[in-house]
């Protein structure tokens, strides 16, 4: 049996069990999930009026135990996927 790597905690995932994001990266479903509940909370808090800085929206997820990485590399892929503006 080929196992996969997850990029993201090299936990060794059995084939059946992988998740493939759309850049074709490599997830164990835990931390599939913790992306999808990273992003949504950013979505919800841009969604604000006025919207959240970045240094703001780091603060409240950083409150749930998010590191400040997992947050920029989920501003990071939503901005490349069209699901967050920058604001000049």
């Amino acid at each position: 049996m080929i196992l996969h790597r997850c990029t993201e905690c090299d936990r060794w995932i059995p084939p059946g069990e992988a998740v493939i994001d759309d850049e074709q990266v490599v997830l164990c479903e835990p931390c599939s999930r913790l992306r999808a509940q990273v992003e949504a909370r950013i979505s919800e808090l841009c969604s604000r009026p006025g919207g959240m800085s970045r240094e703001d929206i780091a603060r409240d997820l950083e409150s749930f135990g998010v590191d400040a990485d997992l947050v920029a590399a989920a501003e990071a892929r939503m901005l490349a996927r069209g699901g967050l503006v920058e604001q000049s």
